[in-house]
């Protein structure tokens, strides 16, 4: 009984799960979904041969990649030739199309019939830091199992070499080959795995900066014996660029002396922003635009979510230079050092009203590197909007207010040499948060104009808000949506930055006329006056509350100011006293926003407590 019951129990169990296609197992869910998760590590452990004939269907697969019979469907040829085209392009498509794996990799696809071991693909890739598209990443640690059944990983996670695993046969070398199934591209190859393996050539991630899901696919030989190396002829191939050109696993076989493939495997990637990173610094083509186009499409603001966003085919960097400067508010004083620091639309920066506070320099990178190869210059219009200012008196999430307006900016060979002051409708205004107001969101946006705007003057008064005031009369509550639309603009580009209230807007605002204590309050060290130890201060003091049932009079009242005393003649409501202050030292807590004053009224048997505000201290 006890030799047959595990048996059984097996049994069952076996049973159980080919009728169901699913189980669980230490609370996790493996559901067998029509075959599609077969290879997952989970599901693997159940047997692998279901796995095996899943990777053979996919790498025979017309459709099973974006590159088989359905791309015609949503491409035409001209795109699919177009090297800059971020949707469509593929790599040697003239001539007869090639729909599977097998035919894009193979000279001669392979008669394989099954496979009888699975090839473990595992990466490691630690934590780590990156600048790219405008934007700073900070990216965690992460382990990849490669499977076709997977998530799809990015270029960022599998920038290290594999390694690899797999059931071999006894004092047998095996050569592993990576490569891209779209371009056939070689990635990396291994010769004499496992014993003594080595590298044919070195590893180098799927560069996958396309709006598309690509497969990365590892092609596993049996050699014949130990090989000390690869052929020059197949290295040189291997190693160059656009090696799917001229490499051949059919015709490397063969010359190898290799056998099989008695494995492969398939692991799916999409694009990330250090992908496309790497293409530009390689000299290639720029598509950070996609990246800015899903993250601009995230916006909750109604205007934005209005824009067609399929034009977007520039990168647009919006550059701020801010030179020295010193000064004191609230107290405090303050030096900045010349900084430049550009928008990072990516990422989660921000910077103060200091940085900001000059026009800023445009530049653009269009996909295809602009001008020339038949591409004509562009006119454009460029536009910076603050649609964080006060609501509803100065902006709402369909009209933002609009900091910056320039037209008939021209292009030349795909950049912008500069924004001149005959390109400005409105000038540039930087936006200055207030103290207490949550972060400012500044857009900038780069649109091309079908033809040259020649009534320019005209834009602000017509799109803004005629009830706005004066100063802000052709800024205010922008009819975006309305411009855009009469002047048949088109969004090529945008940017954006968080800014938030720093020394810089507090001194601008003061100096502005607003109310000092009500810019400085809550700030480090800010007192009324600014003062230092041992200086003496001449202030005006206002009565503004009065206790009830309480009556001033010209008595001489004692005013507790701090750990000082002053005996004062107590005036009529609302109107002004002297006060006449000392600070000793920087210990003893100060702060003359308000005085109370200590008023007995001895006929009634009565204390009552005053309050006085202060009016702004003068230092002698």
């Amino acid at each position: 009984m006890d030799l047959w019951l595990p048996a059984l129990l097996v049994a069952v169990f076996d049973f159980a799960w080919r009728i169901n296609g699913q189980f669980n197992t230490n609370g996790l869910q493996t559901t067998n979904d029509n075959n599609k998760n077969n290879c997952r590590p989970e599901f693997r452990r159940f047997g692998e041969q279901a796995c095996l004939d899943n990777i053979l269907r996919l790498v025979g697969s017309d459709t099973a990649f974006w590159f088989g019979k359905n791309l015609e469907s949503s491409c035409n040829s001209s795109a699919i030739n177009d090297v800059n085209d971020p949707n469509c392009y593929l790599p040697n498509a003239s001539g007869q199309r090639k729909y599977t794996i097998l035919d894009r990799l193979f000279s001669v696809p392979p008669n394989i019939n099954r496979f009888d071991r699975y090839l473990t693909v595992n990466y490691d890739s630690p934590e780590g830091n990156y600048t790219a598209c405008g934007g700073d990443f900070q990216m965690p640690r992460r382990g990849i199992n490669a499977n076709p059944d997977m998530s799809p990983t990015s270029p960022w996670f599998i920038r290290r070499a594999p390694t690899f695993s797999m059931q071999v046969d006894q004092n047998t070398y095996y050569t592993i080959v990576t490569m891209d199934g779209s371009t056939g591209d070689v990635l990396g190859a291994v010769i004499n795995y496992p014993y003594e393996t080595q590298d044919a050539i070195g590893y180098h991630p799927l560069l996958q900066a396309r709006n598309r899901t690509s497969p990365v696919v590892f092609v596993a030989y049996r050699q014949s014996g130990r090989t000390s190396s690869v052929s020059p002829k197949w290295t040189n191939i291997m190693a160059g660029p656009d090696s799917g050109a001229q490499f051949d696993l059919s015709s490397f076989a063969l010359d190898q002396q290799l056998s099989g493939p008695i494995a492969m495997n398939v692991m799916p990637v999409n694009k990330d922003p250090w992908a496309a990173q790497q293409r530009i610094d390689q000299r290639g083509p720029n598509f950070c635009a996609q990246f800015i186009s899903e993250a601009l499409g995230k916006a909750s603001e109604t205007f934005i979510q209005r824009f067609d966003r399929s034009g977007m085919d520039s990168f647009l960097t919006v550059g701020f230079s801010s030179s020295a400067s010193s000064f004191t508010v609230c107290c405090s004083e303050f030096t900045y050092v010349d900084s430049v620091e550009t928008a990072n639309p990516l990422s989660d920066k921000t910077l103060g009203a200091i940085t900001i506070r000059t026009q800023p320099d445009i530049r653009i990178t269009r996909a295809n590197g602009g001008g020339g190869g038949g591409n004509s210059d562009r006119l454009y219009t460029i536009m910076a909007v603050d649609p964080s200012t006060p609501k509803n008196a100065l902006s709402t999430p369909e009209r933002p207010y609009t900091l910056w307006l320039a037209v008939n900016v021209k292009e030349s060979q795909g950049s912008i040499a500069g924004v001149g002051t005959a390109n400005n409708v409105l000038g540039y205004a930087p936006t200055i948060p207030a103290p207490q107001s949550p972060p400012h969101t500044i857009y900038f946006f780069l649109f091309e104009q079908s033809g040259e705007i020649t009534d320019a003057t005209q834009i602000g008064p017509k799109y803004s808000d005629p009830l706005c005031a004066d100063f802000v009369l052709g800024r205010c509550l922008f009819q975006i949506t309305n411009f855009t639309k009469d002047y048949g603009l088109k969004l090529r580009a945008a940017s954006w930055i968080t800014v938030v209230n720093d020394a810089y807007a507090r001194y601008w605002m003061i100096k502005s006329g607003q109310v000092e204590w009500d810019i400085c309050a809550g700030q480090p060290k800010y007192t009324i006056p600014c003062l230092r130890p041992g200086e003496l201060a001449f202030a005006k003091a206002r009565v503004t509350e009065v206790s009830a049932g309480s009556t001033l009079t010209s008595s001489i009242r004692r005013v507790v100011l701090s750990c000082f005393q002053f005996e004062v003649a107590l005036p009529e409501r609302d109107t002004f006293i002297p006060v006449l202050g000392i600070l000793a030292s920087e210990q003893i807590p100060y702060s003359l926003q308000s005085v109370y004053i200590d008023h007995t009224d001895h006929a009634h048997n009565l204390t009552t407590i005053e309050r006085i505000s202060l009016l702004p201290l003068t230092l002698t």
